[in-house]
């Protein structure tokens, strides 16, 4: 292979290339030519926005499907169709569908359970320039909280006359109150399973 130097077109100009081979006895080989066009502008913009499953801190089972997990990207009002979105290194080239609906989805592999991921975003133009990355994390959780081992306790604050109990009584299970903001008691051992 053999490497030679020319002169650059001016931004935005085509450059057509023809090349051949002479060898010492003076034969020339058939010419072959190529063409390019100089794109040296800046870079796309970055992704206006970047979410994992439902844009929480978390993956959860719903948002899991065959170990891969969608990441929604929102596209600048500048992306255009052939533009290629890359989610840690899985592609999708934009379509006219895609501008139009502002986002794209990529599925890329869900963690481990309990592990983070972290997704890093970027947008390449047809001419190979790269914006800048927009980052997104989130945790796989798809194991749910142990079953209450006590129920907790509901408390009556008030009498039949409105009045304030003190202490306040409790309300046996399927009784009723007329009591519009009933006290509730979580077990403190339950506490620990997570969010009553």
């Amino acid at each position: 292979m053999a490497t030679v130097t020319i002169d650059a077109p001016l931004e935005g100009q085509s450059l057509q290339v023809t090349a051949s081979i002479t060898d010492i006895a003076g034969n020339e080989s058939t010419a072959v030519t190529v063409n390019a066009t100089r794109d040296t502008d800046d870079a796309p913009e970055a992704p206006d926005g970047v979410a994992i499953g439902n844009g929480d801190a978390f993956i959860t089972a719903d948002e899991i499907e065959g170990n891969q997990v969608d990441v929604i990207v929102d596209l600048p009002e500048s992306s255009s169709v052939g533009y290629t979105v890359i989610v840690n290194g899985v592609e999708k080239v934009l379509t006219n569908d895609d501008i139009e609906a502002g986002n794209v989805e990529v599925e890329i592999p869900a963690p481990e359970e309990g592990a983070a991921l972290e997704v890093s975003v970027r947008i390449e133009d047809t001419a190979g320039n790269i914006s800048p990355a927009v980052t997104a994390n989130a945790i796989r959780d798809t194991t749910a909280p142990d079953t209450p081992l006590a129920a907790p306790v509901i408390t009556d604050n008030v009498d039949g006359n409105g009045d304030l109990l003190d202490p306040a009584e409790t309300i046996p299970d399927d009784g009723i109150t007329n009591d519009n903001t009933p006290g509730v008691v979580i077990p403190d051992g339950e506490l620990a399973n997570g969010t009553p």
